[in-house]
């Protein structure tokens, strides 16, 4: 009887000290800005693996709460911006003050060069890298309609070098090349899944775009590049943010 009491109370202290390690959490409170130092808002701030995620005010201010003590990748997206990556320690009962600065998104090309309404000219560089096997994998629209794709992401799944991921609800191509390593606001270095970007008519789109947005039915065609030693010349804008790969989708309508 004596055993048995022992092995309860043992019990009972174990799983007190079980839950107020589980109990033990911080806060973070943070702000978003861009290059400008103005506040943004409506960026959204994801803590990575967990349920978290929140938008910032006005004021560009966000603050998450009862988060469980540990280390976390945190990530910081708006519509128009680079996203930022940064690897974050919460302390229990502590609250950790962060500031992130977003960069504006630059496009591929000049306007110029990817006007809407001059479809034939538009495509007058697809067909010409295509014929001469420049770089990367190309999809036609003789392509698509063999294939009748449901959604684009359909068209990617086949691709070697690359997989279909959820991101956030939004399906985005991911380099097969593995993590990249990526700079935090502190200076210190953290690791990001490789997302490809995405161009559309010749212009950028910001990361994560949604590109199951655009019908297989609009489609064009379709250049894939795996990386940034395989991106044509024409597409050197591009270089800086092309790590993991560039995907271009011309549209019929432009």
């Amino acid at each position: 009887m004596l055993l048995a009491l022992a092995l309860t109370c043992f019990t009972v202290a174990g799983g007190a000290q079980t839950a107020a390690r589980r109990s033990a959490s911080g806060v973070i409170d943070g702000l978003v800005t861009d290059s400008a130092l103005a506040p943004l808002n409506g960026a959204a701030v994801t803590i990575l693996q967990t349920t978290l995620r929140v938008e910032t005010g006005a004021s560009g201010r966000f603050r998450i709460v009862r988060i469980p003590a540990g280390s976390y990748l945190l990530t910081v997206r708006h519509l128009g911006f680079a996203p930022i990556a940064s690897v974050v320690t919460v302390e229990p009962d502590d609250t950790l003050r962060l500031s992130f600065m977003l960069q504006p998104s630059i496009p591929v090309l000049d306007a110029a060069v990817a006007r809407a309404d001059q479809r034939a000219s538009r495509l007058d560089g697809f067909d010409e890298r295509r014929r001469h096997e420049v770089g990367g994998r190309y999809i036609t629209r003789a392509e698509i309609d063999a294939q009748s794709p449901v959604q684009t992401s359909d068209l990617m799944r086949r691709i070697m070098g690359l997989h279909i991921e959820d991101s956030l609800g939004v399906l985005v191509p991911v380099s097969s090349r593995g993590l990249k390593i990526i700079h935090d606001p502190t200076g210190g270095l953290a690791t990001a899944q490789c997302v490809m970007r995405i161009a559309v008519n010749g212009f950028l789109r910001e990361p994560d775009f949604a590109m199951n947005s655009i019908p297989p039915t609009d489609i064009d065609g379709i250049e894939i590049y795996p990386g940034p030693a395989d991106v044509p010349p024409e597409y050197n804008g591009a270089n800086a943010d092309s790590f993991c790969g560039l995907i271009i989708i011309w549209t019929r309508s432009g």
